[in-house]
């Protein structure tokens, strides 16, 4: 199974972040999976990256792309635009 994220702050994540990297990469190996950081605009996680995969797979059972964002300290533009969504 594998799941991707848009976690552009963890495109390095045992370089920037060790501790909370160690963390995630235990807890993924405990249930078997796979963590991505992409770094890269989440509409091509979204889309054209779940696309992809599929793509190469033999068979899929589930495949779901979910994007979260805490606008709450960001620009004010996308604190509006994240409000609508």
């Amino acid at each position: 199974m594998l799941h991707c994220f848009d976690l552009r702050r963890l495109s390095y994540p045992f370089r920037t972040y060790p501790e909370l990297a160690a963390k995630l990469d235990s807890a993924a190996k405990e249930w078997g999976v796979a963590l991505i950081g992409t770094g890269v605009n989440p509409g091509f996680v979204m889309d054209k990256l779940v696309v992809t995969l599929a793509a190469v797979s033999q068979r899929i059972e589930h495949a779901k792309a979910l994007r979260v964002v805490d606008a709450s300290k960001r620009r004010l533009p996308l604190q509006k635009k994240s409000a609508r969504e």
